[in-house]
């Protein structure tokens, strides 16, 4: 990201010292309160990339922002509006996956993943999933990407996009085995229950 200089006075703008302080002043006056105002329409941990998201845009186009206090702050907190706008928009993409997926009858295969959408369980456990190997598996087992795809997709590499999916199906793997050992032990119980 490219650090903006002293921005030249506009239309009714006042000479500015140095962009990098009066940047971490705005940071420090509108932080918390942005962080709040995120917080209590998208949750606390989606907040926080919101937060970040919109420091990076405002940073990225502080020559833009309003010299005046009232001005700035309205600026900031518009920008994290439109930030919060395209993360509701983005979890409800994932949602209208994930939901598409579990409504998708599959052939049980081998993978684990294709099975779980079979199941109707992949909502919850996509869920459950780092938000990176999520994406991944959204975009290749249930949107048929291949890697290199979705790599592009997602702006990573295609190795990156590789141990991504390999984890995932690893972490899922994993939970079917938990979840499949826990329904025989709860069968086990319930047959003995009953005296069989």
């Amino acid at each position: 990201m490219q650090r903006p200089g002293k921005a030249a006075p506009g239309p009714g703008r006042a000479p500015e010292e140095d962009a990098a302080e009066a940047f971490a002043r705005c940071f420090r006056s509108c932080h918390a309160e942005l962080r709040a105002f995120a917080a209590r329409r998208i949750g606390a941990v989606a907040a926080e990339d919101v937060v970040a998201e919109t420091f990076a845009t405002v940073w990225q186009r502080w020559a833009d922002i309003p010299r005046d206090l009232d001005g700035r702050r309205a600026w900031v907190f518009g920008v994290a509006r439109n930030k919060l706008r395209d993360a509701r928009r983005s979890a409800a993409r994932r949602d209208r996956l994930a939901v598409r997926a579990a409504l998708t009858s599959r052939e049980e295969t081998d993978d684990p993943a294709e099975s779980l959408v079979a199941a109707g369980q992949v909502q919850d456990l996509l869920a459950a999933l780092p938000r990176a190997e999520r994406d991944a598996m959204l975009l290749t087992v249930v949107a048929g990407l291949t890697c290199t795809e979705a790599a592009e997709v997602l702006a990573c590499s295609v190795s990156a996009m590789t141990s991504r999916v390999s984890r995932a199906r690893a972490r899922l793997r994993a939970r079917v085995a938990e979840d499949g050992s826990e329904r025989r032990g709860a069968d086990r119980r319930a047959n003995h229950d009953s005296g069989s």
